[in-house]
């Protein structure tokens, strides 16, 4: 039996330990923000600094869990536990005050809808470009924000014209965020069984700054991640009972194994899973990618409870506690969607099909091919048919390497994408620069160092895998497995892995405990607390002296490298945004005539030398229109113009003008005009009715609301070349 146990383990430890070692690998070499970062011609120096920071960072971490382990127990450990997330909850609810942070793209959407529930009732699968009727897996989302919205304005957190609203949408998920750490903890602590590992992964949570970015960007992401963390911590109990009566690591078991203690157990386990399912379930109307953790939990149920009477009925009343969930929420979707959806939803093959083409990454093309069908059956059939001419084009080796591709955009980064996801309110805000505009090389850096360690963790406990089984962090390898592969079918995109971020900390920590606790010499369980202790021989006052000094010395030398790294690599291409309005309602805008103007103000908090808007263009490069681009100042008189072909302009491009001079900090306007052509023009904009996207400006001449503003840029600097507008550029040319 141990062979087959052992057997059937290595179906996933092996690749979760080869996708592992990939990351690793593009972590350090071909990461998201890699070219920004090397961009100041010193790569060989920002990959060794990325080497020895990772390196500083797994000692100063292992030297924290051996003090941990040593001497924080008891009222101290209990002390501890409290400032380490008081402390967090203060720097997050401070970032939030001071970052003014606004939603962006489809969190955007979602606010917006939920918003519009009061007014029209319900949600409209007609209205604008019926993102509602094709997305209906954000239903739940919206319906979600619209509740906590109701509550807010009946408490008065938020006004009646939804003043505040974002604000109060972003505490609510730090609230949120922070249940989900707090399950992760947990997880550690009680099932993994391992305190000085619990304590080391709050000081990991504390010293990453994805903890703190996270807060502002409301999302299913988010909003499910409390649900999913404690479905996985709750279904870690019953998988690897004993959690509950433990002490220290494994400890030794109190209790008495007579008929009234089974039967308490086997009420408890039973009300356990009811609740780790119900959790799931909420978890998956969220997020879909919430149902990973819910296999990964069934077949760790399946592998490691003993008795296949209990394997059955664990597994079976797990699957009703799943569904659970559905009823309320039915009942809910009636009374405020109650349109049909069945021809307009999108197709789960859609997103595979749109993740077979370029990077894998969402493009708007795919979104209007599946769009344009009528039924449910034809979507299907023509996503079917074009997933298959991609695959064909590719070929195996080149559908393999794009999947690895995907895997490593999704997953190599870290930061998912933060700093470009964060769109401020306040373009003044001293945080922006170092967070997400052109001294953020430094912040870049170290959350990497931070990730990269993770990966590491993760192979730790691989290796700790060949000879022990039944350790409960086989539930995190599973997961995130699942996610790998996921990623590497669907659609990609760095901010989708948001939703795994807390289990990458419990990574790092429970390979710590590996190798402290032995697991990767021996493979057999840990020494109970009191032998451990007895067995390191070593007192108290010694192991301060050993090891605090070292603690110090490593955050030194990190934070010193920090500097060094960031000044050697100067500035990264990154432009100073003074206006980044990047959102947008598509498809439903009347067309561009010629002729007629269309006017956008806006301020500028400082100087800038770039412009640029944002237009569709379906023809591409086969459009004959033309249309000029005016930047005027606060009197009116024209500054800069310049006239665009639309032939040279890819769909969905912003198109720029480079001043021929810096401008100062003060109020301007964009005027927009199509000059000739009968080709279709769309200058872009968001403009629902109940959300300001770009309070200081307004756009007029297209639109009959005060709240539209055209998509468009203003920045000092150069942008980088989109993966977007490479991808057509060399199109065009072969």
């Amino acid at each position: 039996m141990e062979k087959v146990l052992t057997g059937l383990k290595r179906i996933y430890t092996v690749p979760f330990g080869i996708l592992t070692a990939y990351l690793l690998v593009c972590s350090l070499f071909f990461w998201q923000d890699g070219p920004a970062v090397y961009a100041s011609g010193h790569p060989v120096l920002m990959r060794g600094f990325l080497v020895a920071g990772a390196l500083a960072a797994a000692v100063f971490f292992l030297l924290a869990y051996k003090v941990f382990e040593k001497k924080l127990t008891g009222r101290a450990a209990v002390i501890f536990v409290w400032i380490a997330f008081l402390l967090m909850i203060c720097l997050q609810i401070l970032f939030l005050m001071r970052y003014k942070a606004l939603l962006r793209y489809d969190a955007l959407k979602v606010y917006d809808e939920a918003v519009s529930v009061f007014s029209a009732g319900g949600i409209s699968g007609v209205s604008k470009d019926g993102y509602f009727a094709m997305y209906t897996n954000n239903h739940p989302a919206v319906l979600f924000t619209f509740l906590c919205l109701k509550a807010g304005r009946m408490l008065h957190f938020i006004g009646p014209d939804f003043s505040k609203a974002t604000l109060y949408l972003q505490a609510i998920n730090l609230i949120c965020l922070d249940l989900a750490f707090f399950a992760g903890y947990l997880f550690v602590k009680d099932v993994c069984r391992d305190k000085a590992a619990a304590h080391t992964y709050l000081l990991y949570l504390l010293l990453q700054p994805v903890t703190y970015l996270f807060p502002a960007f409301y999302y299913t992401n988010t909003i499910a991640m409390p649900f999913m963390m404690w479905g996985l911590y709750l279904l870690g109990r019953v998988i690897f009972p004993g959690a509950d009566h433990a002490e220290g690591k494994d400890g030794i078991e109190k209790i008495t194994k007579n008929s009234r203690t089974v039967a308490a157990e086997g009420i408890t386990d039973i009300a356990t899973v009811a609740a780790a399912g119900i959790c799931l379930g909420i978890a998956f109307l969220l997020r879909a990618t919430s149902g990973i953790t819910a296999i990964a939990g069934v077949m760790l149920l399946m592998l490691y409870r003993k008795g296949w009477k209990k394997k059955a009925f664990f597994t079976a009343f797990l699957c009703i506690a799943l569904l659970l969930p559905l009823l309320p929420y039915r009942m809910l979707e009636h009374r405020y969607a109650p349109f049909d959806t069945r021809d307009s939803a999108f197709p789960a093959i859609h997103w595979v099909m749109m993740g077979a083409k370029g990077n894998g990454t969402f493009n708007k093309q795919d979104e209007v091919f599946t769009a344009y069908f009528q039924t449910a059956e034809d979507k299907r059939n023509a996503d079917r048919n074009l997933l298959r001419q991609r695959l064909e084009q590719l070929g195996a080796a080149g559908y393999g390497k794009l999947m690895f591709g995907k895997l490593n955009l999704t997953f190599g980064d870290g930061l998912d994408n933060m700093p470009q996801e964060l769109s401020v309110a306040d373009w003044g805000s001293r945080l922006y620069p170092y967070i997400s505009g052109r001294s953020r090389t430094p912040f870049v850096l170290y959350q990497q160092i931070l990730y990269l360690i993770c990966f590491a963790g993760g192979l730790l406990l691989c290796f700790a895998g060949r000879k022990a089984h039944g350790k409960p962090w086989e539930f995190l390898m599973l997961n995130l497995l699942g996610a790998y592969l996921f990623y590497m079918i669907w659609e990609a995109g760095s901010v989708y892995s948001m939703s795994f971020q807390p289990l990458f900390p419990a990574l790092v920590v429970c390979g710590l405990g590996a190798v402290a606790g032995g697991d990767l010499k021996t493979g057999r369980p840990l020494e109970p607390a009191e032998e451990h202790k007895k067995s390191c021989n070593v007192q108290e006052q010694e192991i301060i002296r050993k090891y605090m000094p070292g603690m110090l010395v490593c955050a030194g030398l990190l934070a010193a490298g920090l500097c060094v790294a960031g000044k050697a690599a100067g500035l990264t291409s990154e432009p100073d945004y003074r206006v980044n309005q990047y959102q947008f309602e598509s498809d439903h805008y009347a067309e561009a005539e010629v002729g007629k103007a269309v006017k956008q103000s806006f301020v500028s908090d400082g100087d800038f030398d770039h412009v640029s808007v944002q237009i569709r263009n379906p023809m591409n490069e086969e459009a004959s229109s033309s249309f000029r681009m005016q930047l005027l100042d606060s009197k009116g008189e024209l500054v800069e113009e310049e006239t665009f072909s639309m032939s040279e302009l890819v769909d969905c491009q912003f198109a720029a003008i480079k001043l021929d001079r810096v401008m100062g900090a003060g109020s301007y306007y964009l005027q927009l005009e199509k000059t000739e052509g009968q080709d279709p023009l769309i200058f872009l904009c968001y403009d629902t009715g109940h959300y300001d996207a770009y309070n200081k400006g307004m756009l007029t001449g297209m639109t009959e609301s005060e709240m539209a503003d055209l998509c468009f840029k203003v920045y000092l600097g150069e942008e980088k070349e989109s993966y977007f507008e490479e991808f057509y550029r060399e199109h065009r040319e072969n």
